[in-house]
């Protein structure tokens, strides 16, 4: 990497760290009326100007909002633009600015979910109460302080039981105070995206992809917000999906101890679904690559149009496993598209061989986060007596109406090039 391109990354690096640090202190205007983070001074008094200066003023907010979400997204597309084909780690100016942004995405308030205070008080169902949150709704509990800022408390805990268990780790890194089990989820979350760093890192190696699709995932906005900043737990679904492809390549290679990679893989798929289910996607792509050098041995893959359709579902195997895990996001039980459920289909960005559907996720993130646009400008707890318009409706429109766009684009030009030849 020559100086100059090195001087750009770095200031978009910089940059990237001075929006995220707005974003961190912009947050703060959607914390929760009754919920006090910091118990001193100057952050009260700090707090108490942005409930009364920028919370109730739509206009100040919605600017705010749209232009850090606009500059986030160009400082993005230029970030991975000079984003450098081989991160050189003893600069330690680099070192400072990637920690300097994940630290400000940790401190930062959860201002787009509130997902992260259910998983916090499901734990402390079953540590403090000895009580199943499966079977036991929250607001049974309805003296315990920490139950004022947690959103569905009628409900049973919607995760699976195994992502109940291990989010008693964090818990208890708490230590029982609010302030630190807060920041412990928030951790906890990084870490999930870190493993799953890890484990895409060894499957591009193999598949002798540009390190640079790994910028293109991780350094994403959306990711960046929904996983640290919102702390969603997707990743903890989705790194054990990842490994097991990894631990079936030791498998195939493997000359002993066979089986304790076919154990190995099975623990991990059993941990990721009893996380969330749409994990199940995956199995058939799993005994699919586990199976395919016996597949190449059967008769049945000797027809020339069965070994074509074979030859294309290797050629764009990562790409259909995606598009697998982006369908849930269409049923009703994902509420017509939960905008953190991209993690699923965007978790195998840097494998994927079509630029089309590389494009179109990337496209889907940004929309993503416009269409929170609605949420911002409906602020729940101001309108309570208000009727509100089709939220539901305007967000999709925000949602979709990007990527319809670029689809079509992408349509006309395939089609004029078609003419063309």
């Amino acid at each position: 990497m020559n100086h100059t391109k090195q001087r750009i990354f770095l200031k978009l690096l910089s940059s990237y760290l001075l929006l995220f640090l707005i974003w961190t202190l912009f947050s703060f205007v959607f914390t929760d009326p009754n919920l006090i983070l910091i118990n001193h001074q100057y952050f009260l008094n700090y707090q108490t100007y942005l409930w009364q200066n920028i919370l109730p003023n739509n206009h100040l907010r919605i600017s705010l909002y749209v232009f850090l979400i606009m500059a986030l997204i160009i400082n993005y597309f230029y970030l991975i633009k000079f984003w450098p084909q081989k991160i050189n780690y003893s600069n330690k100016k680099i070192i400072f600015l990637i920690l300097g942004i994940l630290f400000l995405l940790i401190i930062s308030y959860n201002a787009l979910s509130h997902d992260v205070f259910n998983y916090i008080f499901n734990a402390r169902i079953l540590v403090k109460y000895g009580a199943n949150p499966h079977l036991v709704v929250a607001q049974r509990f309805s003296d315990d302080p920490w139950l004022r800022f947690m959103h569905n408390t009628h409900t049973p805990a919607p995760y699976g039981q195994a992502w109940t268990l291990i989010s008693i780790v964090p818990y208890l890194l708490g230590f029982t105070k609010f302030l630190t089990t807060w920041l412990s989820f928030k951790v906890f979350a990084l870490l999930g995206m870190i493993l799953a760093y890890f484990c895409l890192k060894k499957l591009i190696k193999k598949d002798h992809k540009s390190p640079t699709k790994l910028a293109l995932l991780f350094f994403n906005p959306l990711i960046l917000l929904e996983t640290i900043g919102n702390a969603h737990n997707d990743w903890w679904m989705m790194w054990p999906v990842l490994a097991s492809f990894i631990l079936i390549d030791r498998f195939k290679t493997a000359k002993q101890s066979k089986l304790f990679y076919l154990v190995a893989v099975c623990v991990l798929m059993f941990f990721s679904i009893l996380t969330k289910y749409a994990s199940l996607i995956a199995i058939p792509f799993l005994l699919y690559y586990l199976l395919k050098d016996q597949l190449n041995k059967l008769a049945f893959f000797k027809n020339k149009y069965l070994n074509q359709i074979k030859f294309f579902f290797d050629k764009y195997f990562w790409d259909l496993l995606s598009i697998s895990f982006f369908l849930p996001l269409l049923t009703a039980r994902s509420q017509r598209f939960l905008t953190w459920y991209l993690i699923w289909p965007m978790t195998f960005l840097p494998l994927l061989k079509s630029h089309w559907w590389q494009n179109t996720l990337v496209v889907f993130s940004l929309s993503a986060l416009l269409s929170y646009l609605v949420d911002i400008t409906y602020v729940p707890w101001l309108y309570f007596d208000q009727p509100l318009p089709n939220v539901l409706l305007l967000k999709q429109w925000l949602l979709w109406l990007p990527p319809l766009i670029y689809n079509g684009l992408f349509l006309i030009k395939k089609i004029g090039n078609n003419a063309k030849n």
